[in-house]
């Protein structure tokens, strides 16, 4: 497959956060516990042939952070999904600033979305940091 201006990634357009159709889709499938695959379909979508992974990554969490001034709780819910593959290409600033994001909130339906990803087939650490998360958005927007 050649590369073409904005069509280059898997054929299909680099996803908008203002793409109000893509991102109900993927609320929608995260309400209804398909969260893992919205996940990997979004994370697709960023990554280009022949590209390093850490640049999806880098892509991907622009689109998040972009999302989550309309759609905290979606965004968060693929923020922390998106901590495992930070980490493993080795993209320290968007695991910090996913990190920083998620220990800054107040917003209980954040937190709800964490403590849903920390109960569904998640590895044990990132159920861990999730409900971390969410206790501390919890306890911070009770006060």
């Amino acid at each position: 497959m050649t590369s073409t201006s904005d069509d280059s990634r898997l054929g299909l357009p680099e996803p908008r956060a203002d793409d109000g159709a893509l991102v109900l889709r993927l609320e929608d499938r995260i309400a209804k516990g398909a969260g893992a695959e919205a996940f990997a379909e979004l994370f697709a979508r960023f990554k280009e042939e022949g590209s390093h992974t850490y640049h999806s990554v880098d892509a991907m969490m622009s689109f998040l952070q972009s999302l989550h001034e309309t759609r905290p709780a979606a965004a968060a819910y693929l923020m922390a999904r998106l901590i495992q593959p930070a980490q493993k290409y080795l993209a320290h600033e968007s695991t910090d600033s996913i990190k920083l994001y998620l220990s800054e909130s107040t917003d209980l339906e954040v937190a709800e979305a964490l403590t849903r990803l920390s109960r569904e087939a998640v590895r044990p650490l990132l159920s861990k940091m999730c409900l971390r998360f969410a206790e501390l958005i919890d306890a911070r927007a009770r006060r």
